[in-house]
This record gives C-alpha cells, structure tokens and sequence, in this order.
C-alpha cells in the first residue's frame, strides 16, 4: 500500500478492526524495505521464555532462585519456563517473592486480561498477580498444584504503561511458570486499534500488511496520523454492518459456599440467549445459564452474546461473585469405651459453627465411613441427641465402589423443622449407634471415621459434612480397585480316617471388597471313593438354610470331589462376611469305609482352620485354594441332598476314560475297570507306596469306547496305599487302592 507523507514525523499506524471478543488478532507489518516484525493482540514481550527472562525483571528475592528453564520437561509448551524456588514460606507476605513484566500499553478505563500457566513441585503452592509500576491492584491468593493449570485474572488500566508481577512468597515450593499473556478485552465489532508506531521522513513510503492468524477478524481501514493525531468516531459502516445490541446483566448477590446452584438472569436487547463465563472455574462455574458454586473465594462472570445474521455481537458485561467460606466442623466422640471390637459401634457427633452466618439444619447431612463386618444388614439408631432423636435420620449406605476403609457408611439428616445452626453455636450431642441385624461382630480399626481413644470431643476429619449435596467439611475417603477374595475354613468331624462316613463343616468367608453373588459360588472337597459304589450326600444344616445348599460328586482326570453350591435366591454374600457352617455328609450306598487320610481335602480332627486344600471357585474361576496335581479330565454324576447314583454309570464312551476299582479296599482280590475314550494302545500297572511297579495288568491294543476288565490278585503284597494307573493316547490317570488283609 503506497502512501506519502508531508513532514517528517512520528506517526501511528491504525486499523479499523473486527475481532470477536473470543479470538486474537495478528499481522505481519513491514513498512519500505525494513524487516516484517509482528503486531498481534498480544501485549507481552517473550510471553514463553524462549528467550530467557528477556523482558522480565526479579524485584524480590528473599532467598528464592529465580532463572530460566531451557528444559521442555520444566515447559508447558516449546522449552523455556520461569523456574522459581521458593525455599522458606513466608504467610501473608506474597510481595517477599516477586517477578515482573515489562511494560506494556494500556488504556485508561479498559479491561485487559492476565493469564498464566503454573505448576508445582508440591501441593499447596500460593501465587497471585498484582499490577504496577503504581497504584497497584492485587488479586486473591490462588491455589496452585502438581498439575499444568491456567490462572487468567482481568483489570480495568488506570495508567497508561502497566507491568504485572508474579508474588511467590507465601509457600515454600518451586513453581514452574509459562505461556503468559496480556490481551485487551476487546467488545464484538468494528474498532480502532493501534498497530504500529514508525518515525518516518517526508515523502513516499510503501506499507505491507499480511494477516498472520485464522478465525474470523476482519481489517477494511487503515489510518497513518501523527502520534499525536485524535481519532474519533468508527469512521463508515462496513459492508457486514448489523443492528447493535446491548446486555443487561445486575450486581450478583454474595453467596454461602454450599448454597443452592443459582439461575443467572442476564439478557440481552436482541432477545437472542446469553451465553456466560467464569474466570476462576476453582470458585465457581456456570453451566447452561445456571451457576454452580464450588469453594469459597471470588470470580468474574461474564455475560456475553455473540450475534447473528441480523445482530452484532455484544459488548460483554462482567459482575464479580464472591463465595463466602462456610466454617462448619464435625466434633466425634467414641461412647463406646474406645473398644474396636464388639457388637455395637456408638459414635457421638456433634456440629460446630465456626463462623458468622446461620446455617438451615434442613441442608446438613453428615457421613461416618465404615467396614462392617459379619454384613446381615446394618441398623442404625439416634439413641438420644440434644436436637431430639426423632428429628434426625440414619440410613446405612453401600459403596458401589470400594474405598479406603469403607464400604458404605451411615449418613446422619436433619429434618428441616429443626431450624437453623446459628452462627457460634453447635447441635449439642448426638448419639448413635449401629450393629449388624444379627448382631455380628463389628471390627472399628480398619473404619475410615472411627478415631481411637476418643474419649473427649475432637475435630474429626473423616467424618464429612455436607450442605446441600456438597462436601463443606473433612476429607473423604478415597477409592480403591476392586479385590475379589474368599478365603475357606473347614473342620473334619470325623474322629476315625478309616470309617464309613466322611462328615465336614464348612465356612466360606468373603474377604475382599466386592459382594459376591451367592449363586456363582462354588465349593469343592476333594476326595477318594475307594469303590464303586454309589454315593449318597446329606445337607444337615446350613446357616443359610439347607434348602438353599446342594451338592453333587464329580470327577476331574482322577481326582474326586464333592461340590457344594447355593441358591440364587440367597442374593449376595458381603465383603468380610461369610456363609456360616455348612454341615454336611458323604456315605457310600453299601455303607463301606473310606480311607480318608490320603484324600487331597483330609485334615485331621481340630477346630475351625482355613484348609487351601478345599478349593473355591467364583463365576467358574479358582479363587481360594490349590486342586490336585492329577485333575485333567472331568467327568461327573451329580446328587441331589439325600440322593445317590451310581459312579459308574456316568461314564459314557464320550466323556473320557474312567477307571475304577472294585471292591476298594482289598481283601485279597478285585476288580480294575476303564472305559477307552479312543482307539490306541493302553498300559495298566499297580505301583507300591514307594512308586515300585508290582504288576502290570494290560499292555495292548484297545477300541473305542469299549470297556475293559482286568483282575488283579494280590496275595503276595503287604498291606498299604497302592496306586493303579491307566496310560491312554498320552494322558496318564490313576487311582488308588488299599490293601488290607
């Protein structure tokens, strides 16, 4: 673009710019032959410390390290960052810490917003901004964490060259800081915006401008005056010209953190919705028009309305919105002597108003975390409570995701009839009390809330309090990964191994954080038959109810078992609960004897003890306990309680090679029977109790599914433990057989 001046000057370069309050602006100016320089919406000078602390300036130092990181790990983009170690806090004395901008153009009476990229190198880091180089503005105390977050922070110019400063006194942390920022507020529309400053001699000159950025800015004037020319007016419409509106938007009221989530109600001229931001999503954030408030503290919401075909957009309207702290505690007792173990847990609570304004009881409610044990369903009492015990409700609560301590707790509301916690005052006591409907044992150590020695009241932050809906006082727990776990224990009731009745009691304890559906549990003793006589089972007595406990014998490769299920009926078994005694009995239909010694379950006759040899099986998966080392293949005959039916007759050509014995023990003589599962040669020996081959009763060719029988004398052999096996297409089974002349 060709232009001339008439004397030598400073001038300034201006256009007429259309820029959406939302987005920035950049072009490429170069005027005669110098060199293209950058002109954009960005006011600051190395926002990104790419190049050092050019442009920044230490103030304060105090004994902090202030430098340039060049370590993209330290950068929240490129590679420069400003390191800042701040190694002794120093409370209320932010300014001790201080890092500063260079100066840049403002205009008097606009808005201009400051942000920034932090993070820290530990928890509980405290920046804020404050302008200069006079009658400066500060903004409040800002958290800072672990975590890459942005703080942006708006101020109305009151001179005409600002500079903004990092005050980093109060905590001792390092922070790492990044992507600064200083952009003027700029309304929807066409406006006059100074790009470049120039001393130019009297003559032609040649200006090259190129936009240097997407979005929807648009430039259709330039104007080259004196500095000290001044502009009014927009000059004339431009083509895109649209009806101007304005928003209307009233002082927001202060509000009480943990008050209701509020409707904002501005509107705009053109009738079209307004949209609206808040500039500290920490304090508070508007969602559809509505205003949720999060922490106490102080944000800008902004109204803003972005136009249409018709309608230019609106100049935005900010109100400040200030969420006053609520200083409510929770003060715990334990009136149960501080015993952890027992029965009943007794809790006694008491809410402290700490600060000015009055608090409606109505929009309390208050939560003790806990792990109850020995789970039939939790009841809980307010036994007496200054308040009156009828205006306060309990109700036990299960976690749908385990956490740290807790598997549900006991939530304490107040009816709304009870007025308001004024400020100062407290509830006076409330003393409640919890047990199992059956009265299990409850364990308190492993309880989130539960404090020991609590024999005065104390401040205890695991118990939370909450106004409307939203945690104002302690810490809750947090969660945990899902534990599946069962552990079974197991007493022989049998006093002889050798007698004709195997006879166990069983309990099936959850212990891991999950409940457990009762119908996809599985219990499995394992055992040897010793014969082929058919096997009766007896359910004498369950906890749960024997008609809600079955079973049936099974076989796997060569190992026996008798497995126990439940019915679905039951629901679910809770976490650090368990069955109770499931009593039950195995007899062989000629009522012979069992050698239950060498049987993979056996354990002898004592008291309750977990046995890992009685395996556990949830949805089908091994969950407790170890199975024998020879379990291959499966075949079963299942028995109902009190039913039998015959071993043999489950195995069918299809389901395998089975071998038995019979009679089993051995007197003198007996019978080795195995059904081959395919064409293929067999080897059927007899090893001793030292794993010395005695006899081999079958080395040849066998068809499939056809069933052999083999004699076996054993006159000549010592009494003992002996084993028989069957070697077919690859698999090898067993069996064992006693002799006892």
């Amino acid at each position: 673009l060709p232009f001339t001046t008439d004397s030598a000057a400073a001038y300034s370069l201006l256009a007429r710019l259309s820029v959406p309050a939302a987005e920035d602006y950049s072009y490429w100016l170069k005027i005669d032959g110098g060199n293209f320089e950058a002109v954009s919406s960005q006011l600051l000078g190395n926002p990104g410390f790419e190049s050092g602390l050019t442009g920044w300036a230490t103030l304060n130092a105090t004994g902090a390290t202030i430098a340039a990181s060049t370590g993209a790990a330290d950068a929240h983009t490129g590679s420069g960052a400003l390191k800042v170690v701040n190694p002794t806090a120093q409370p209320g004395n932010q300014w001790r810490v201080q890092v500063s901008s260079a100066a840049f153009p403002t205009t008097i009476g606009k808005q201009y917003t400051v942000s920034y990229w932090v993070r820290a190198a530990a928890p509980g880091g405290s920046i804020r901004l404050s302008t200069g180089p006079s009658g400066a503005q500060y903004q409040a105390d800002q958290a800072i964490g672990t975590a890459w977050q942005q703080v942006s922070w708006t101020i109305t110019a009151t001179l005409a060259s600002t500079t903004f400063l990092f005050d980093m006194g109060q905590a001792a942390n390092t922070y790492y800081l990044d992507d600064a920022s200083v952009k003027e507020v700029g309304a929807d529309g066409w406006r006059w915006v100074k790009l470049k400053e120039a001393a130019l001699s009297a003559g032609a000159h040649t200006l090259t401008i190129a936009y240097n950025g997407g979005g929807s800015a648009k430039l259709d004037k330039l104007l080259i005056t004196t500095t000290k020319a001044v502009i009014t007016g927009k000059g004339a419409e431009a083509d895109n010209c649209k009806i101007q509106q304005t928003i209307t938007f009233g002082a927001l009221p202060a509000a009480l953190f943990g008050d209701p989530d509020r409707a904002l109600t501005a509107t705009a001229s053109s009738g079209l919705p307004v949209t609206y931001t808040s500039s500290d999503p920490m304090v508070a954030t508007v969602t559809n028009g509505v205003v949720q408030f999060l922490q106490a503290g102080t944000t800008t919401i902004t109204a803003r309305q972005a136009g249409d075909a018709t309608y230019a957009a609106a100049p935005p309207v900010s109100q400040v919105l200030t969420v006053a702290p609520l200083l409510l505690q929770v003060q715990y007792k334990d009136d149960d002597d501080s015993r952890p173990y027992g029965q009943i847990i007794k809790p006694t609570l008491r809410l402290e108003n700490l600060g000015p304004a009055a608090v409606a009881y109505g929009e309390l409610s208050a939560r003790y975390w806990l792990t109850p044990e020995n789970y039939s369903g939790l009841a809980t009492n307010v036994d007496w409570a200054a308040l009156g015990a009828g205006s306060i409700h309990t109700r036990y609560v299960a976690l749908t995701q385990p956490r740290q301590g807790a598997l549900g707790y006991v939530e304490y509301t107040f009816e709304a009839g009870l007025g308001q916690l004024a400020g100062g005052g407290n509830s006076g006591e409330i003393r409640s009390r919890f047990n199992n409907y059956a009265y299990g044992d409850l364990d308190e150590n492993d309880d989130y809330s539960y404090r020991p020695n609590a024999w005065s009241y104390a401040p205890n932050d695991h118990l939370t309090l909450y106004r409307n809906g939203r945690l104002v006082w302690g810490t809750e727990p947090t969660a945990v990964a899902p534990v599946l776990a069962l552990a079974v224990w197991a007493q022989n009731r049998n006093g002889y191994p050798r007698g004709n009745t195997i006879s166990t009691y069983l309990n099936v304890q959850n212990t891991g954080n999950q409940p457990l559906n009762y119908a996809d549990l599985k219990l499995r003793y394992w055992f040897s038959p010793e014969g082929a006589a058919s096997l009766n089972a007896w359910v004498d007595w369950a906890q749960v109810g024997a008609g809600n406990v079955s079973g049936q014998v099974s076989q796997k490769g060569s190992e026996m078992y008798f497995e126990t299920s439940f019915a679905a009926g039951l629901g679910q078994l809770a976490p650090l609960s368990s069955t109770g005694d499931v009593r039950y009995r195995l007899a062989k239909s000629d009522w012979t004897n069992f050698v239950e010694d060498n049987d993979w379950s056996y354990r002898a006759p004592w008291n309750y003890a977990p046995n890992d040899h009685v395996t556990a099986y949830y949805q089908g998966q091994l969950v407790y306990g170890t199975e024998p080392a020879t379990t291959k293949a499966t075949t079963a005959a299942a028995l109902g309680t009190g039913s039998s039916a015959a071993l043999a007759a489950a195995a069918a050509p299809s389901q395998g090679a089975l071998l038995a014995v019979y009679p089993n023990p051995v007197a003198a003589a007996t019978t080795v029977q195995f059904r081959a599962a395919q064409a293929g040669r067999a080897l059927v020996q007899v090893y001793n109790p030292l794993g010395q081959l005695v006899a081999t009763l079958y080395d040849g060719p066998v068809e499939d599914g056809r069933a052999y029988q083999l004699p076996f004398a054993a006159p000549a052999l010592a009494n003992g433990l002996y084993e028989c096996r069957l070697v077919l297409a690859g698999q090898t089974l067993t069996q064992r057989l006693a002799i006892n002349r």
